[in-house]
């Protein structure tokens, strides 16, 4: 090796450990806390609106769109839409309302310098900065989220008339919810739904797992295209459809008065309550284990699974 190429070698590698003591240093001065080295100035500033009683101006629709902040709906304490927001200069918030309807939008603002975190909230030194809406208990109307990378949870509503939720990159999780209608359409997150009493309850997802929990419904379709549906405890007076392109589907405890079960590459896990008796089963894979009881031609109730890729299993708890 030529002498000059040794020179640069060692030159590069002295800035190279130069610029990595000075980083170090830098990163020791700021606790070790990657949030402090971020030169982001977010300038976060929380807000708090109560809007007029619903007695005296009723709201029939609430629509809340989020480009990157979590969405929360709550229960209030009193008889008006209570709205906790935060706003600087990664964010803003606009709040209208007309003819009954309630919208808010969040957006996100582009910033200067350089973030070292993946949370802009925890760089701005707060801990969290979600977006929420606490809603009377006398609201009865209809809740709509639309979120590209935010989380959307809500809890402990009952009597809506319509729940409607969009979400592209953030998970979902309903706990506590009662609905004549409940729609959840997701694109790569999680969606998580417990303790939820609804009509007709429709959940999608492209990619990530759907869990329901406790689902009390008269008809519920589930879908998902790559991600495993987990159900317990689920009740379907009339249909409960699922279907998956790649994924498991596992079930326990299930209520149905007739299922509807499509795999292409899964297996397939079916625990019901009552008994064989209780239902007519016509189960079919192309290239997969069956293993399900004879069942009851004659039953009223009727479980029909189909797979291409996966086996299928079907099982009963004897008592309902």
């Amino acid at each position: 090796m030529r002498k000059s190429s040794k020179v640069v070698l060692v030159t590069a590698a002295a800035f190279i450990c130069a610029g990595t003591l000075l980083m170090g240093g830098a990163w020791a001065s700021a606790g070790f806390d990657l949030a402090k080295l971020s030169t982001v100035d977010y300038d976060w500033k929380r807000n708090e609106r109560t809007l007029e009683s619903e007695e005296s101006a009723p709201h029939g629709r609430i629509v809340v769109r989020s480009d990157f902040e979590n969405v929360r709906f709550e229960q209030a304490a009193g008889d008006a839409i209570e709205i906790e927001y935060w706003t600087g200069n990664a964010q803003d918030i606009d709040i209208e309302g007309e003819n009954g309807v309630l919208t808010l939008n969040v957006t996100s603002k582009p910033v200067d310098g350089v973030m070292l975190d993946l949370s802009p909230a925890e760089a701005g030194g707060v801990q969290d900065t979600t977006t929420v809406v606490r809603v009377p208990s006398t609201f009865a109307g209809a809740i709509e989220i639309e979120s590209d990378a935010g989380e959307v949870f809500i809890e402990d509503l009952h009597e809506l008339a319509e729940v409607s939720i969009s979400n592209l990159n953030g998970d979902t999780v309903l706990n506590d919810v009662s609905a004549k209608k409940l729609s959840a359409d997701h694109q790569s997150s999680d969606a998580m739904l417990s303790n939820v009493t609804t009509d007709e309850l429709t959940v999608s997802n492209e990619n990530g797992e759907v869990s329901l929990s406790g689902i009390s419904t008269r008809t519920a379709e589930v879908a998902s295209t790559n991600g495993s549906i987990i159900l317990a405890n689920v009740t379907a007076s009339e249909t409960l459809t699922c279907e998956s392109e790649n994924g498991e589907i596992t079930a326990q405890n299930l209520d149905a008065a007739e299922t509807e079960v499509e795999s292409e590459n899964g297996d397939v896990s079916l625990s019901y309550l009552g008994s064989e008796n209780d239902y007519r089963i016509d189960a079919y894979s192309e290239a997969g284990d069956v293993d399900t009881p004879r069942g009851n031609f004659d039953a009223s109730r009727i479980v029909h699974v189909e797979a291409i890729n996966g086996s299928i299993q079907i099982g009963f708890t004897g008592s309902r």
